[in-house]
């Protein structure tokens, strides 16, 4: 299966960290036992790596997709300051591989994810995933570097009634004026994702924020984030973070 496939298919549970890092010429370094999945991209320098036998590298026109559990080295080729956005998601890659850069846009998402991460202001994991879906899907579709007003609209109408558990296709394509038909086709297109995954991030996101922050039951939240019952909310919440909202609570709390 080509990698533009298996992007496809991906569902990121959590953003683990987005950070720029400095290589000087000849500097080396080693990994190992990665722990998270990640993009890499060169801004204007070269950087080497190596893994299994193979040699990759990052450059201003090519960047690496690097799966978690692997160990590789890495060396310096031209100074460089390298994006890299690290994830975790739902498809268990187990290759590296180096991607040519489909065009400047690209290079731009992955700078705002750091910027984003590095502010973390309120859903800011859902902003990042947002791009990152968006850098996936650039393979497979034509890359736009803003959306079009009447996906801005979707989005708004989204992440302002995401507590309304009768939300529809039908009621999101409405405030765009276009048929629920064409707005899943423009979700694909613009974010590389159906408008159900997106509002589900949106919620989880959500949903991750009251846990840490509000004093709410877990029901509470459930309800507060557009689920009909808690089991169905705690279900999803695992699936897309790996952990129940109890265990996400214990472990955060004090992060804030």
């Amino acid at each position: 299966m080509g990698m533009e496939n298996i992007f496809e298919n991906v569902i990121i549970s959590d953003i683990v960290v987005c950070c720029d890092i400095h290589t000087a010429p000849h500097e080396k370094r080693t990994i190992v036992n990665r722990s998270s999945h990640g993009l890499i991209f060169s801004t204007d320098g070269k950087v080497n790596y190596r893994h299994a036998d193979n040699h990759f590298y990052t450059d201003p026109q090519h960047f690496l997709f690097v799966p978690s559990g692997i160990t590789y080295s890495l060396e310096g080729e031209r100074e460089d300051v390298s994006y890299v956005l690290n994830f975790k998601c739902n498809v268990p890659f187990d290759e590296m591989r180096q991607l040519a850069l489909p065009d400047a846009g690209v290079l731009e998402d992955a700078k705002k994810a750091v910027e984003i991460f590095n502010k973390k202001y309120f859903n800011w994991q859902t902003a990042i995933r947002t791009l990152l879906y968006r850098i996936m899907s650039s393979f497979f579709r034509q890359s736009a570097d803003t959306l079009p007003p009447h996906m801005e609209n979707c989005i708004r109408f989204l992440r302002n009634n995401l507590e309304n558990p009768a939300l529809t296709n039908d009621a999101i394509a409405r405030q765009a004026n276009i048929s629920a038909v064409y707005m899943q086709k423009e979700f694909l297109r613009y974010l590389g994702i159906p408008p159900h995954q997106y509002l589900q991030s949106l919620r989880i996101d959500r949903a991750k924020y009251l846990l840490i922050s509000r004093p709410m039951s877990i029901t509470e939240i459930a309800y507060a984030t557009g689920y009909v019952s808690v089991y169905h909310f705690s279900r999803m919440f695992k699936k897309l973070t790996g952990l129940s909202p109890k265990q996400y609570r214990s472990k955060n709390l004090f992060d804030l």
